[in-house]
């Protein structure tokens, strides 16, 4: 028979088993590591804390994470990508306007060289979109985010997997810019995946529910 101290050992570390086979996907709305989100719309997805730090887009079916680490695991939406870079385009225009009241001038003046320095973004923002957020600059928005997942070498790498690993590190932060940024490693699969996180020294116990 059990001993009453044994019976309450067995019961903690039973309470514990159940806990640790819980799925490790975060709650909607849940703050992250880094600076980042994890939301669920309809479907998941990893929202990053500004618009010029890149977020993960859904549907993330698996999510772990510490303080220096964030890994995902990923069945890539193309309909959730469009929505949300659509919606970016849209915040990156606004924000650039000069009665922009949403950013410090420093925030402004980086925004504005990250902006002139890239002459596809530079043309996009400031050609093809006005700072009106009337309903001809949402579906110009949304015309331009369907040709960038359709035919940018980066989200064709993202859709051509079924299924496709993440890693974000907070330990490599770019401290050049205004605003550190995190780095963002993927798509990768497993095999790749696996030696990325053993390269960048993610700990062993940080694992994803697959």
């Amino acid at each position: 028979m059990f001993s009453h101290n044994r019976l309450l050992i067995f019961i903690f570390v039973s309470i514990c088993c159940i806990a640790c086979d819980k799925p490790q996907t975060p709650s909607d709305g849940e703050k992250l590591s880094g600076g980042y989100f994890f939301r669920v719309e309809g479907i998941a997805y990893l929202r990053a804390d500004n618009i010029f730090k890149p977020s993960i887009y859904g549907d993330i079916t698996a999510c772990s994470y510490n303080d220096d680490y964030i890994i995902l695991l990923q069945k890539p939406n193309k309909n959730n990508y469009i929505t949300n870079i659509a919606e970016e385009l849209m915040s990156f225009r606004e924000l650039l306007s000069h009665d922009s009241t949403k950013c410090s001038p420093e925030e402004f003046e980086f925004y504005k060289q990250v902006t002139l320095d890239n002459k596809e973004l530079f043309k996009v923002l400031f050609v093809k979109l006005s700072p009106n957020h009337d309903e001809k600059d949402i579906e110009k928005s949304k015309l331009i985010a369907d040709s960038l997942v359709e035919n940018n070498l980066f989200y064709i790498s993202i859709f051509k997997n079924e299924i496709n690993y993440w890693i974000i590190s907070h330990k490599e932060i770019n401290l050049k810019n205004y605003m550190p940024m995190s780095n963002v490693y993927g798509p990768f699969k497993r095999e790749a995946y696996l030696q990325k996180r053993e390269e960048l020294g993610v700990p062993k116990e940080l694992q994803l529910k697959e």
